[in-house]
């Protein structure tokens, strides 16, 4: 009689594969730590481009990513008041992509604590954007800017004295009740007591309710420069790095570590 005896070899090696916690990763040249709280994930379904965007699932103070304190976020003089004057050119962009409205007001991206820090937030009963911190140090932008079921490219520009709003490339004018865009509303101070760092889709300093978004964003990035300063067409493609760039995330899961078992099978013919 003939047949064949297998003979078996198991070797266990490290090797890496997208598994288990992933990495949650700046990718600007800064590095920044990034951490994820309550609710907020990863979806792979709903995205701009590359392979995911940061999920967030509405309600209050139901989840957020946060950013720790940084000088990044100083746009004028660290510790200044907010009518203090203006400390060079900003950019944070982001795009948005909303499911539903929150009860009343939705803090998208800026600073956790203390009074006059700068925030990016929505008025949701006039769907409308915000920048800075409540009534004469907040500029407000046109109702009806904001929409839900699409993807919508923001853009929120100091062109050094000047805040600007463009929205899908397209500037956005201000609202009636809303001060002068040259109103300093980017008070932020890095060196204070319990500044919080930036939170991003939910939480807030001033927003008592803690609305988190119901949507979902993708591509957030913080320049320490004017990016735009005229109507432009949207980006098509994933933001790429460089010497302007103080924060860039892609909003997508990073691979972990672990080992990988193998085995390895040989044949030998026997009689």
């Amino acid at each position: 009689a003939s047949g064949t005896d297998m003979k078996y070899k198991i070797e266990t090696a490290n090797q890496s594969y997208t598994a288990g916690a992933p990495a949650i990763t700046d990718s600007g040249a800064t590095g920044h730590t990034v951490t994820k709280h309550g609710n907020a994930s990863t979806s792979t379904s709903v995205k701009k481009f590359g392979t995911g965007s940061w999920s967030f699932a509405g309600g209050t103070n139901n989840g957020h990513y946060h950013v720790a304190d940084s000088t990044d976020w100083d746009v004028q003089t660290a510790g200044a008041n907010p009518h203090a004057s203006p400390n060079g050119s900003y950019t944070v962009e982001f795009w948005l992509y909303q499911n539903a409205w929150p009860s009343t007001h939705c803090h998208f991206l800026g600073m956790a604590s203390q009074t006059f820090n700068w925030s990016i937030y929505q008025n949701a009963a006039n769907k409308r954007l915000i920048i800075g911190w409540l009534g004469n140090w907040a500029i407000d932008f046109a109702d009806n800017t904001l929409v839900l079921n699409q993807w919508q490219h923001c853009a929120i520009v100091k062109n050094v004295a000047t805040t600007h709003l463009y929205v899908d490339g397209t500037e956005i004018a201000q609202h009636g009740a809303s001060p002068g865009n040259t109103q300093n509303v980017w008070s932020y101070n890095s060196t204070g007591t319990g500044t919080g760092g930036l939170l991003i889709g939910g939480g807030g300093v001033w927003d008592t309710s803690k609305n988190t978004l119901d949507g979902y964003l993708d591509e957030i990035r913080i320049s320490n420069v004017a990016r735009y300063t005229s109507n432009f067409t949207a980006p098509t493609a994933a933001f790429t790095s460089d010497a302007n760039t103080k924060l860039l995330l892609h909003c997508e899961e990073g691979a972990a570590s672990g080992k990988i078992t193998r085995v390895h099978a040989t044949s030998l013919a026997w009689a």
